[in-house]
């Protein structure tokens, strides 16, 4: 599961200060893949695309760059409508 370590060192932050807004940005990727009808229970597992997915939001988030943004928000738009679109990710996707 992603970590605030791991989206610090992707966001290339060398310091803890921006830790407890890191947190929330992964809780509301978390939140909102839930709210599109992604399984909670696959969004809480160690599952390498909900990772990718979580990471793109925090990276679109925190980015200052509006160029960068952008292709992250595209990213994690795409990520967030696949994972609710694919078997074994959706809810009730074993039904």
């Amino acid at each position: 599961m992603v970590d605030v370590n791991a989206v610090r060192n992707r966001l290339r932050i060398n310091h803890t200060g921006l830790d407890p807004q890191i947190s929330d940005d992964i809780t509301a990727a978390q939140a909102e893949l839930i709210r599109v009808g992604v399984d909670p229970a696959v969004v809480e597992s160690d599952s390498p695309l909900i990772d990718k997915a979580i990471m793109a939001y925090c990276l679109w988030i925190e980015s200052s760059n509006d160029k960068m943004a952008e292709g992250y928000e595209a990213m994690w738009n795409q990520w967030k409508d696949e994972l609710r679109k694919s078997s074994g990710y959706k809810v009730n996707s074993n039904v």
